[in-house]
């Protein structure tokens, strides 16, 4: 007997098969009602070298994977030609009968000849809207003969890709790529540009072979080349790789050669939309005149460098006004000052200079200026004889690590408060606190990405996710996308909390879904610089998580790669090629990172690691050999005093040395190129959020604390230091890294109240910076009384001028933090080769001294 749900249940089923039968009677009958789709290829015909001996024809083949009859009806055509110059010139040859997907070409084999076939595929559909055909193109197929006693015939396997880009707009060229592959030998590269003129070829743009004559690329010789956006001129460019096989002797003397030339790739530039503001890649500079420098002589100059991002020309033009005019008033043009450097006249004075791109190959504004920062020429009298207590000492060929930066996070979780753009502004502008990371939580909604933007634009927590993200890249910094948890339905657990690891057979839909939110972030004008793939995959916490062994993580990039390659980003006010990727930001112990930094495949697919200093906090990855010299960033801590009752005391000013303590033991003991705070806005951090007794929107003492850090060390190289002397006390001797310490301990202590020195060069040398710390117990009491200090520099270097930093307890009440940032004059000798600073207990100081180059 067949109940009513099984007659419902047959009557289905027939309906199908009716349904099915008639699709089989018609496989090739499109009926879909939709645009066109056009195919595409997922297996490109295979490129041969032969010995003219025994040859036999090959089958050239070309593969549409996972083709649905319902989107349309394929079609093959392949075809051939002689030379490089015929294809070019549309002198292709369509092959008869050569009309399925495999084809195998009847040839006569010659020492030293090549055939080029390729295919086109088209899917036709009479029922589609619009367009009834559309073509795809292979790669171009070659099938090469060797010459007799000469290396083996090298086959390219992937010629290097055409591209388009627009030039009124910052353009990240990615970089040409070939890939060949010889039996024996040893494969070297030469790339070259073909020269056009009007944009066109000529003449001599080919030689009587039909091979391109273009000029080779001084440095060129890998098997990549990156073009400069100034290479590249409107329209067409015109860009190939000779690949040869070399073999040589056992004298290393070169005994054979034949080469392959590539497919040349074509770099189309289309006009923009509108000129780009250009990039100021270094700032004016203070200037200091001493009172007796004869001005007739002297060599200072303020100057910018700065660079057009989409290929147009810069000018210039300075403003000043006087350094104790009030600040409504206006700067003045200062007529004739129209270069990148000025020589400013001995008066104290701010100048600051407006950079103008213009780009003529745009449809709408040409012109787009951007304003340098302000600087200030000052005139002052040379430091007389001063008792110094201390002597320090600065060594800048003694390098460690690059810093890249410090800043803090924001999550997408409902009890936490969200910055808006007076948090951020104070954060992010050099001119202030000058921070430039921001760490930001990818929300687990669903296996589709773009769910994100209806989660967090529909709560008021969350909404500003993309616009703070601009005003972080507006400020030239750098945004860390950090996911806490795959989609649940790739995890063992069907939830993103913690307690279940992604399914392995869900890898390649994770790395899509990484690559696709990178995307996303671009598309809605908020890209990233880098994305991890899980926060702290070695911490099972009660909330969202995803568990990852240390093998997990190493699996997952032999897996799938590099996943966000050819998805551009963006950091340090630049567009990036591609966003890094980053390998699981690691709590407590950071060996989990070793299996994939120790795996030859794994490793080459990470581009940073990153850490947490929750556990074991002195435990590095600094100086392991597989790092190959990557950035490793310390993406979270959080120090609170994890009461009610103490809350109160984590924003004051003697709970601040644990919070300096912290950043000393990442950016100076562990090595670590970046320190990233925990959320950003709370009465433990940086910016107030009302509670606590703290006001919403205050900058906070551990702001101002780390201001110290942003303003002075970003994009320069942290060096060693040496302290010598003794104390303000005049009889305690200064020891140094030592038993029994008194500045800069080597152990790791939040409560460590040793006097901090820690120092840095910027990148060109011109630039040295010190941050310095007198620390005390949390109840104020304990600590050092530094003194005054003899700060030496290194041989040749002739102080231009120096600006210091200083933040001091003050008066500090609910809501306000006074003399948290104090700028002040430093003494610098009349030989302009050493200074002086004075640091009392409890206090920061943070001083940079510019090299005279002029």
């Amino acid at each position: 007997m067949i109940n009513k749900k099984g007659i419902a249940i047959l009557i289905s089923v027939a309906i199908l098969s009716v349904f099915w039968l008639g699709c089989e009677l018609s496989v090739n009958e499109a009926v879909q009602n939709g645009p066109i789709f056009r195919p595409y290829i997922s297996v490109q015909p295979s490129s041969y070298a032969f010995n003219v001996a025994g040859y036999t024809d090959p089958t050239l083949s070309v593969e549409v994977a996972d083709w649905n009859s319902k989107d349309g009806k394929l079609s093959f055509q392949w075809y051939t030609f002689d030379t490089l110059k015929d294809f070019f010139e549309s002198n292709s040859t369509k092959i008869v009968g050569a009309t399925e997907k495999d084809y195998k070409p009847a040839i006569t084999a010659a020492e030293g000849k090549t055939f080029f076939y390729y295919v086109e595929v088209t899917n036709t559909n009479a029922n589609a809207v619009g367009d009834k055909s559309a073509s795809i193109t292979s790669e171009i197929a070659t099938i090469s003969f060797n010459t007799a006693g000469q290396p083996a015939t090298p086959v390219i396997t992937q010629n290097p890709a055409d591209a388009s880009y627009t030039m009124g707009r910052q353009a990240a060229i990615a970089a040409l790529e070939v890939r060949a592959a010889a039996a024996s030998g040893s494969l070297t590269y030469q790339w070259y540009k073909l020269p056009l003129t009007a944009g066109a070829f000529t003449a001599g743009s080919f030689d009587a072979d039909g091979n391109p004559k273009g000029n080779a690329i001084t440095g060129a010789t890998q098997r990549t080349y990156l073009p400069e956006l100034t290479e590249l001129g409107k329209d067409k460019n015109y860009f190939y790789v000779v690949v040869s096989n070399v073999t040589f002797n056992a004298g290393g003397d070169e005994t054979g050669r034949t080469s392959r030339i590539s497919i040349p790739a074509v770099i189309t530039m289309g006009l923009g939309e509108k000129a780009v503001p250009p990039r100021i890649d270094r700032q004016p500079k203070d200037l200091l005149y001493f009172n007796n420098d004869d001005f007739t002589t002297s060599t200072l100059t303020l100057s910018v460098v700065a660079t057009s991002v989409d290929g147009g020309d810069l000018s210039y033009q300075w403003w000043s006004k006087a350094a104790n005019a009030a600040p409504e008033t206006a700067f003045t043009e200062i007529a004739n000052a129209k270069d990148a450097a000025y020589k400013p006249p001995k008066t104290a004075a701010l100048y600051y200079v407006v950079v103008t791109n213009t780009n003529e190959n745009v449809t709408g504004n040409t012109t787009e200026p951007l304003t340098s920062r302000t600087v200030e020429v000052k005139l002052a009298n040379a430091a007389g004889t001063v008792n110094s207590n201390a002597i320090i000492t600065i060594a800048p060929d003694q390098r460690q690590q690059y810093i890249r930066g410090y800043g803090g996070m924001e999550t997408t979780w409902g009890n936490f408060f969200q910055s808006d753009p007076t948090d951020m502004k104070n954060m992010f502008d050099p001119e202030i606190l000058g921070y430039n990371i921001w760490r930001i939580m990818i929300p687990p909604i669903s296996t589709n990405v773009e769910d994100i933007k209806e989660y967090v634009l529909a709560r008021d927590y969350a909404n500003r996710y993309y616009e703070n993200v601009k005003i972080v890249n507006k400020y030239n910094g750098y945004v860390l996308a950090s996911p806490w948890s795959p989609p649940k339905e790739w995890k063992s657990n069907n939830s993103i909390n913690s307690g279940g690891h992604l399914l392995h057979t869900y890898r390649k839909q994770y790395a899509n879904y990484l690559r696709a939110y990178a995307r996303h972030m671009a598309s809605n004008g908020a890209p990233i610089y880098a994305i991890s793939i899980q926060n702290e995959p070695n911490y099972a916490g009660g909330y969202d998580g995803c568990e990852w062994t240390d093998e997990e993580m190493r699996d997952f990039f032999i897996e799938v790669g590099r996943f966000t390659q050819g998805v551009r980003g963006f950091g340090g006010g630049k567009v990036i090629p591609s966003v890094l990727t980053v390998n699981g930001e690691s709590a407590n112990n950071p060996k989990i990172n070793f299996p994939a930094m120790d795996h030859p495949v794994s490793n080459a697919a990470i581009d940073m690691f990153a850490r947490h200093v929750y556990g074991d906090q002195t435990q590095r990855l600094w100086g392991r050999a597989n790092l190959n010299g990557r950035e490793v960033w310390m993406t979270e801590h959080n120090i609170n005093s994890a009461n009610e009752t103490a809350f109160k005391n984590d924003w004051t000013w003697n709970y601040i040395w644990r919070f300096m303590n912290d950043v000393d033991l990442v950016i100076r003991l562990n090595n670590e190129n970046a320190f990233v705070w925990w959320a950003v806005k709370r009465f433990y951090s940086f910016i107030g959020d009302g509670a606590a007794n703290t006001s919403k929107g205050t900058i906070l003492p551990r702001g101002w604390g780390m201001a110290h850090y942003s303003k002075f060390s970003i994009d320069t190289t942290r060096v060693d230091v040496n302290v010598s002397g003794f104390l303000a006390n005049g009889t305690t001797a200064i020891t140094f890294n030592g038993a029994g310490t008194n500045v800069n301990s080597n152990t790791f202590d939040l409560d460590n109240p040793s006097v901090r020195v820690t120092a840095f060069v910027s990148r060109d040398n011109n630039e040295l910076s010190l941050v310095m710390f007198t620390p005390t117990m949390t109840d104020g009491n304990g600590g050092f009384e530094f003194g005054t200090a003899e700060i030496q520099m290194p041989g040749g270097f002739k102080i231009r001028s120096a600006s210091a930093m200083r933040s001091v307890k003050g008066s500090i009440g609910a809501g306000t933090t006074e003399n948290m940032g104090i700028w002040e004059d430093v003494r610098i000798a009349s030989t302009r080769d050493k200074a002086y600073i004075t640091l009392p207990r409890s206090e920061i100081v943070s001083v940079r001294f510019i090299k005279d180059t002029d």
